[in-house]
């Protein structure tokens, strides 16, 4: 992802890559900088990461882990 791909889109769920695997998270506002951004994760940690481990969560990926979540909140 690019800064001007990121810059302004902080309504949209994104994932952040750690080896081979994708995580949920959001960009927080402002905080793209020098190819790396601010994100904040589903565990509720803040960490900076270089926005080529950063990309916006596939729509159908955004459902289904919805749909987890809200099962999970219903129990």
């Amino acid at each position: 992802m690019t800064v001007e791909q990121a810059n302004g889109n902080y309504n949209y769920m994104y994932e952040f890559r750690i080896d081979k695997s994708w995580y949920p998270c959001h960009l927080l506002n402002d905080s793209v900088e020098n190819e790396h951004c601010m994100i904040f994760t589903r565990n509720g940690s803040v960490i900076h990461k270089q926005l080529q481990d950063v990309r916006k969560m596939r729509k159908e990926d955004y459902l289904y882990n919805r749909k987890e979540v809200v099962e999970w909140l219903g129990k």
